[in-house]
């Protein structure tokens, strides 16, 4: 059926979604598990990245100083701070690609379905969202219990779920960004080569690899995209 809107110029037939949220939220669901069993070896290479490169983290960061006497305060910080740089780009690249990787082919679709008003976007962004969740939850959750300790960060229950909490920020932040860019781009080649491009300039700019303080004023308000 067609819904009559009131225009200006008078009766002017407009197509609106006839569906309701729960049977659209709950079609899009079950497609999107489909399609993710359909194609296991991307959602095992991407776990698999993840713990092999914690792992090898954890390995080179075995048991980090904990001596922060004046003589040691500097290097014990300046290794910390590289663990985490590292551990923050192990856990947003792997979930930043798969998307990218994932979204282009399923963008035709998108919208040859949305033109027809058969759900909405915020529908099928809910949905691709809900279905990545398990995976953006628990890798962070079983990585964490890995790394925390070989590192030997700072023992304390509070300590650990705040290093949880910001692992998934940074896995959900990698999804975010690789939807985002695989929306821009109609090519998954495309994508993989300019998305990034952007990335990486922010990386310079997270106060990691140069203290924010001496970012010149010219370019350090980037710091603010990063």
């Amino acid at each position: 059926m067609q819904a009559i809107q009131l225009s200006e110029r008078g009766y002017l037939p407009r197509r609106t979604i006839q569906i309701s949220f729960c049977s659209a939220l709950g079609t899009l669901l079950w497609r999107d598990c489909l399609n993710t069993v359909r194609n296991p070896v991307l959602l095992h290479s991407r776990i698999a990245a993840s713990f092999i490169f914690v792992l090898m983290t954890g390995a080179v960061f075995w048991k980090l100083d904990n001596d922060y006497s004046p003589s040691h305060a500097e290097k014990s910080l300046s290794t910390r701070c590289s663990v985490m740089f590292m551990l923050g780009i192990i856990f947003f690249f792997p979930f930043m690609t798969a998307a990218i990787v994932t979204f282009p082919a399923e963008k035709p679709i998108y919208l040859k379905e949305s033109s027809s008003k058969m759900y909405s976007l915020s529908w099928y962004f809910l949905s691709r969202n809900i279905v990545e969740l398990p995976v953006i939850v628990l890798v962070p959750i079983i990585s964490s219990l890995i790394i925390y300790w070989m590192a030997g960060f700072h023992t304390g229950v509070s300590y650990f779920f705040v290093y949880v909490l910001i692992e998934f920020l940074t896995c959900l932040c990698g999804n975010s960004f690789g939807l985002f860019g695989g929306s821009i781009f109609n090519s998954v080649q495309l994508a993989s080569s300019i998305i990034p491009s952007f990335v990486i300039p922010l990386l310079f700019l997270g106060g990691f690899l140069k203290n924010r303080a001496d970012f010149s004023s010219w370019y350090g308000w980037l710091e603010y995209l990063s």
